[in-house]
């Protein structure tokens, strides 16, 4: 069970920010205890219970999000030390997809996929639910689980999704204007709204940390953030169907920009 980095570079990694968010989510509950200054306020004058509701729906969240690195660590799991010095088995190394599932590989695929274009909807009504707490602290919690879980759920489509479904040779994390015209659109769209999500996300918190929460005209940012970063993991998703190994290779228009 325990076995401090062993067992490859990609998933020591993983079991690392695996356990990190754990320790999270067992901690988020208890924020209100923390947070309380008079302790004759009474739970409804003091809001408290929408407080502990919003921290109990973010650990949840988180805790969601470690059963779905448990399972890519597991898949990434190789006999290796993390004595290499080259950070490029993060890319090249071997996945065990296939030996933990066997023939229902590309099957668990979709599950894999599908589950995690859930948990991007689940992060979307978990920023909504901010506007109903009061207390700028847990506001700024709450945001922050939303934007960890869409980096993680957006890297784990991206990267493990792909590579699961097309292969290790022919398909890489990074690959601009390659792939295939509709597969290059897809993502440039998802990478986009991604970016705009960041955006929105940046001055949510910068509301709360600056203004003591949000001015009414700034909560309906919050749906606006949800909807974004869903649609940013639905395009995504989208693109890893019409990804086409055929044209992985070097992009045709970056050779016409070279002549």
């Amino acid at each position: 069970f325990a076995q401090p980095m062993r067992g490859g570079l990609r998933f020591v990694l993983l079991q690392s920010i695996l356990w990190t968010l754990f320790t999270i989510s067992l901690l988020l509950p208890w924020v209100p205890f923390f947070l309380r200054t008079n302790k004759s306020r009474k739970p409804h004058e003091a809001g408290e219970e929408e407080v502990f509701s919003g921290l109990l729906t973010s650990s949840a969240a988180l805790g969601m999000l470690c059963e779905m690195l448990v399972l890519v660590a597991l898949m990434a799991f190789d006999q290796g030390e993390v004595a290499r010095a080259d950070l490029r088995v993060l890319e090249t190394g071997i996945w065990n997809w296939h030996k933990v599932f066997g023939k229902a590989s590309h099957k668990f695929w979709w599950f894999f996929v599908s589950l995690l274009c859930a948990m991007a909807f689940y992060s979307g009504a978990l920023v909504l639910l901010v506007g109903k707490v009061q207390n700028s602290i847990v506001q700024g919690i709450m945001i922050l689980v939303f934007l960890t879980l869409l980096v993680v759920i957006t890297a784990l489509t991206n990267a493990v999704g792909g590579k699961w479904r097309h292969g290790e040779v022919a398909y890489h994390i990074y690959m601009p204007f390659r792939g295939g015209r509709i597969f290059a659109i897809c993502q440039a769209v998802g990478w986009i709204l991604f970016a705009m999500t960041l955006l929105v996300v940046l001055y949510l918190l910068w509301a709360v940390a600056f203004q003591a929460g949000f001015p009414a005209s700034a909560r309906g940012l919050l749906g606006t953030a949800g909807l974004l970063g869903f649609s940013s993991q639905i395009m995504i998703a989208l693109s890893l169907l019409f990804f086409d190994p055929s044209q992985a290779g070097r992009s045709p228009y970056v050779r016409k920009i070279d002549k």
